[in-house]
């Protein structure tokens, strides 16, 4: 079967008409990609039955490529929430900050700004990146 004809047979497949004027879908789905596949096998060429799968193995390399590409979203925002979560348990603790510019600063976190570098901690007036806390400083009880 020609693949233009395949194509388009997939594309009324998915779609349930042969119109032009739809809205595409960005993302194939689970079901989408079945509805292709069923379309491309019933629709082959008996004689050269391999001649259209070299596509589908190509669909579900795409598959697979925008799922870990989805996961990697996933995995960085939740990176992100963790440090948000690290920040705020900081609030109204004792700190010690490795800073490249006045070197190590102590004092209390009182106040966490979140921007797009991460979140900042506000210690004696000034902030400073998270990842520059290098200690916890815990008050001596007498």
């Amino acid at each position: 079967m020609n693949v233009s004809v395949s194509t388009a047979l997939a594309r009324a497949a998915l779609t349930g008409s042969d119109t032009e004027s739809r809205v595409p879908v960005k993302t194939l789905s689970q079901e989408d990609f079945l509805k292709i596949l069923v379309t491309q096998i019933t629709s082959q060429n008996p004689l050269q039955p391999n001649a259209d799968l070299s596509s589908i193995t190509q669909m579900a390399q795409f598959t697979a490529l925008e799922q870990v590409r989805q996961m990697q979203e996933m995995m960085q925002s939740l990176g992100d929430a963790q440090q948000r979560m690290q920040a705020a348990a900081l609030l109204g603790r004792s700190v010690a900050l490795e800073s490249d510019e006045l070197g190590r600063v102590e004092g209390v976190v009182e106040a966490v700004a979140f921007g797009e570098d991460g979140p900042q901690l506000l210690v004696n007036g000034q902030l400073y990146p998270l990842k520059q806390v290098s200690s916890l400083i815990t008050s001596a009880i007498a």
